[in-house]
């Protein structure tokens, strides 16, 4: 089973998803509406930053790797990236509601 995963994970540029995890962003996974917009929600309900990013379906796939079917919704998916909020960026936002 994480194998898979991991076979799934070549959707955008490998260079920007370095980028993304240098920046403590951690990928989820890969949606479109409704369930993309629902996702967010969730995540940011329970207090996680959210980050979205676009297909990269042009970029070299590993082998035996088939993104076909996602060409067709390639507009509408984004990919999920979460990372908790810092405890220091929590306690400026309790802050600042104080007044």
């Amino acid at each position: 089973m994480g194998g898979d995963r991991e076979e799934r994970k070549v959707v955008i540029s490998k260079s920007r998803e370095k980028e993304l995890e240098s920046q403590g962003w951690v990928r989820q996974f890969v949606a479109e509406e409704p369930r993309l917009s629902e996702a967010v929600e969730l995540y940011l309900s329970l207090g996680m930053e959210v980050h979205l990013e676009p297909l990269e379906l042009d970029e070299p796939q590993e082998e035996g790797q088939c993104t076909e079917c996602l060409r067709g919704s390639r507009d509408r998916m984004r990919v999920i990236y979460t990372r908790c909020l810092s405890r220091e960026g929590e306690l400026e936002g309790a802050r600042d509601k104080k007044g």
